[in-house]
C-alpha cells in the first residue's frame, strides 16, 4: 500500500472537491483525508492505493483535470 497525496486546482468549495473525490475513490483510492483551500482555490486529498501508477492512470482517465502528485 502507498500513501499519496493530491493537489487539485480550481478547487474553489467543498463541492468541487467532492467531484474529484468520486473520481479518487472510482480508480481505487481510499480517502484518508481531505481540505480545500478556498483562498487559492486549491483542494488537496491524501489517498492510499494498492498501485500508485495503477491509481494515478486510472485517475488520469476521469474527469479530474489539472492535478498534481
Amino acid at each position: 500500500m502507498a500513501k499519496v497525496r493530491i493537489t487539485f486546482s480550481e478547487c474553489e468549495h467543498q463541492g468541487d472537491l467532492n467531484n474529484y473525490a468520486d473520481d479518487v475513490r472510482e480508480s481505487g483510492g481510499t480517502i484518508l483525508e481531505e481540505s480545500v483551500n478556498t483562498d487559492i482555490e486549491e483542494g488537496t486529498i491524501l489517498v492510499e492505493v494498492e498501485d500508485k501508477q495503477t491509481f494515478v492512470n486510472k485517475l488520469s482517465e476521469t474527469d479530474c483535470w489539472d492535478f498534481r502528485i
